[in-house]
């Protein structure tokens, strides 16, 4: 058996597990510095994860109970207090992300508009056609691409307004 990971760096494998909110289903199939550990930092995750970083609605018939994450609890507070300040969204969001949230965007909206009425396109087709900007095949591929044209134009003309 290999010797355990040391205390420094079996505490950031477990912060990271914890931060990104890694499931069993994943870890278990991770490949980890030790894995002959693998149970015992499993179970140093949960412990964490029980210590009072989670949150607990209860029914009568039920309770839902789920953990919130450093990093995600430091982005609610960002978007929490940016929010009431009356800021816009888009100063919240760092720069680098700003053009990837806003094609994904146009994106969804344009494939669930073709969806809405009536035209037969599978989402992830549609967004590769589009991504790769491939030319359509048929007339539905066509209208899903009028639809992101449109919607594209749209937001240019709102950005001018």
């Amino acid at each position: 058996m290999t010797q355990p990971l040391n205390d420094d760096s079996a505490r950031k494998l477990i912060s990271n597990l914890n931060n990104n909110y890694v499931h069993w289903d994943k870890f278990k199939d991770m490949q980890i510095p030790e894995p002959d550990y693998r149970m015992d930092i499993w179970s140093k995750v949960l412990r964490e994860r029980d210590q009072g970083f989670y949150r607990c609605l209860s029914f009568p018939s039920f309770s839902i109970k789920w953990w919130v994450s450093n990093s995600l609890e430091s982005q609610l507070h960002k978007l929490d207090i940016g929010l009431a300040g009356g800021r816009d969204l888009q100063v919240l969001l760092e720069p680098r992300h700003i053009h990837r949230h806003k094609t994904n965007a146009l994106l969804d909206e344009s494939i669930s508009s073709a969806q809405l009425a009536g035209i037969t396109v599978s989402k992830k087709a549609a967004k590769e056609m589009l991504l790769k900007k491939r030319a359509p095949r048929d007339v539905n591929e066509q209208a899903c691409v009028n639809i992101y044209k449109a919607l594209q134009l749209a937001y240019a003309k709102k950005k001018k307004t």
